[in-house]
């Protein structure tokens, strides 16, 4: 008669699924860094973040990175700050616009072309990161009011 080490497996593994998920979330937030330890281990990576699509990638890497900073860090949270990214390192909002119009003929999507233009000068900034370096409410702000792209919606996905 033999009997399987699996028959009891359930009354030997039970536990109280509240209690396992408190333990978890209490040592995520053990392991988890400060708001300037963040900083200081996002300035020691490499490459270094240069967007938020960057930063993603590196929380993949960096289990101790939150995947949600500005809920992690609520308040005055700002990408450019907690990247290291200085404003002043990219170029004018009138010239991005420049740019952003010469680029835009051949491209109706304005995420991908500010992407396009991040990637063509370094001193562009990449669409995830373009209202904060330029204090806009969002992407439309880019484009004139009374172009047709602007009343496209397809534009901005």
């Amino acid at each position: 008669n033999s009997t399987s080490p699996f028959i009891n497996i359930h009354a030997e593994c039970a536990f109280n699924t509240e209690e396992v998920y408190n333990s978890c979330f209490e040592l995520i937030h053990e392991t988890r860094l400060t708001y300037e330890k963040t900083k200081q281990a996002i300035a020691q990576s490499n490459p270094r973040p240069k967007s938020k699509a960057d930063y993603k990638k590196l929380c993949l890497a960096d289990g101790r990175l939150s995947t949600y900073p500005e809920e992690e860090f609520k308040g005055r949270f700002d990408w450019l700050d907690f990247l290291g990214l200085d404003r002043k390192n990219y170029v004018s909002l009138a010239e991005y616009k420049k740019a952003l119009a010469n680029v835009y003929k051949h491209t109706l999507n304005i995420v991908k072309v500010c992407d396009k233009l991040a990637k063509q000068n370094c001193e562009c900034p990449s669409a995830d990161l373009v209202t904060e370096v330029y204090r806009l409410q969002t992407l439309k702000d880019l484009i004139p009011r009374n172009s047709k792209i602007c009343k496209n919606p397809a534009a901005f996905k």
